[in-house]
C-alpha cells in the first residue's frame, strides 16, 4: 500500500497556538500561499498521493478526506471567473460513530422507536454548524432531500469557511425560474449550491447495510448532469440581483468512489456551455445509507 501524506485542508488548517489567535482571513491567506508555492511540486509528481483531512471539532462524526491535488483545482476555480471544475471527496465516519451506527442497524426500528434513517441522520449531524442545523429544520421547495442539503452545507462549510446566506425558500427569482438549494459567502464572494444525489435506487434499496456496492450506467449520469446543470444556469439567470452569486457549486452525493470517478469522467465530456461557470463538487458517501434513502416517514417525528 502506498504511504499517504496527511496535511491540513486548504481553507481550515490546523494552526499552531500563536496562529490560532490570528484572524481567520490572515490563516487562510497563508493556507492558500501554501497551497499556490506547491502547486507546480505537486502537478509534476504523478506518483504521490497527498490528502488533506478535515476532522472538524471533538463533537462530529465524520471526517473529509480530498487528495490535495483536487483541493488544488478548487482554488484554481475560486481564482478564475469562468473555471468550470469537478472535484472528489469522501466522508468517513469516525470510529465511534461507525460503532454506534453498527448498534442501530442491528435492531428494528420498533425497538428503536424512530425509523433507521432519522437516527443515523441524527448521528451525522452531531457537532454540526447552526447553518446546518437551519437548513435541517426549515421548508424546502419538496422532495426528501432534508438530510443531504443540511450535510452539504456542512461539507462545504468545513472545507471552505462558507457563511450561510439564504435558504431555498428565501432566495428570491423571477417567475418559472429552477431553483437552488442555499446561498453562501465564501471570502468577499458569494456563491449559490444545488444538491444531488447519485445512486441506482433499486440496487441500494435491496442492500441491508450501509455499503453497498453498486454501478451506474454513463447515460444515466450524463442524464443527471445535464437537468441540474441546466437548472444552474436557469437559477443563475433568473435569480433576484440582490440575492444572485458569482458562481455555482452542483453538489452530488454518491455512494461509491466507481460512481464518483464515472461521474467526474462524464462531466469532462459535456459541453462547456452546460458547465458554464459551475464548480461541480462529488462526495462519497459510502457509509451514510440515509443520505440516498430519506423517505417523508422520516419526517414524522425527526428531531436533530
Amino acid at each position: 500500500m502506498q504511504e499517504v501524506n496527511v496535511v491540513g485542508p486548504m481553507w481550515q488548517q490546523v494552526y499552531s497556538q500563536e496562529e490560532k489567535k490570528a484572524p481567520k482571513a490572515q490563516c487562510v491567506a497563508r493556507s492558500c500561499r501554501s497551497l499556490s508555492q506547491n502547486r507546480s511540486s505537486l502537478s509534476s509528481n504523478s506518483s504521490s498521493r497527498n490528502y488533506s483531512l478535515n476532522i472538524g471539532n471533538e463533537k462530529t462524526s465524520f471526517y473529509l478526506r480530498t487528495e490535495l491535488k483536487e483541493e488544488l483545482k478548487i482554488f484554481n476555480a475560486f481564482e478564475t471567473r469562468q473555471k468550470p471544475t469537478c472535484v472528489v471527496n469522501e466522508m468517513i465516519l469516525k470510529e465511534k460513530q461507525k460503532r454506534e451506527l453498527n448498534l442501530i442497524n442491528e435492531k428494528s426500528e420498533s425497538e428503536l422507536g424512530k425509523t433507521k434513517n432519522q437516527l443515523e441522520f441524527e448521528l451525522l449531524m452531531q457537532g454540526s454548524s447552526q447553518g446546518a442545523q437551519r437548513i435541517s429544520q426549515e421548508e424546502n421547495a419538496g422532495g426528501n432531500s432534508v438530510f443531504s442539503e443540511s450535510l452539504s452545507f456542512e461539507i462545504v462549510k468545513r472545507l471552505f469557511s462558507a457563511e450561510l446566506l439564504k435558504t431555498e425558500m428565501e432566495i428570491g427569482y423571477c417567475a418559472g425560474s429552477k431553483k437552488t438549494d442555499y446561498s453562501v459567502r465564501i471570502g468577499q464572494k458569494k456563491y449559490g449550491v444545488s444538491v444531488t444525489r447519485a445512486f441506482n435506487f433499486l440496487s441500494y434499496k435491496s442492500q441491508s447495510g450501509p455499503e453497498v456496492n453498486t454501478t451506474m450506467s454513463p447515460k444515466v449520469l450524463r442524464m443527471l448532469l445535464n437537468k441540474k446543470l441546466s437548472g444552474i444556469i436557469s437559477s443563475t439567470e433568473n435569480v433576484y440581483e440582490e440575492d444572485g452569486w458569482e458562481k455555482q457549486f452542483l453538489h452530488c452525493f454518491v455512494p461509491s468512489m466507481e460512481i464518483a470517478n464515472s461521474l467526474k469522467s462524464e462531466y469532462r465530456k459535456m459541453k462547456s456551455q452546460f458547465k458554464s461557470n459551475t464548480i461541480l463538487l462529488v462526495t462519497v458517501a459510502s457509509e451514510s445509507r440515509s443520505i440516498f434513502m430519506e423517505v417523508a416517514k422520516d419526517h414524522e417525528s425527526a428531531t436533530v
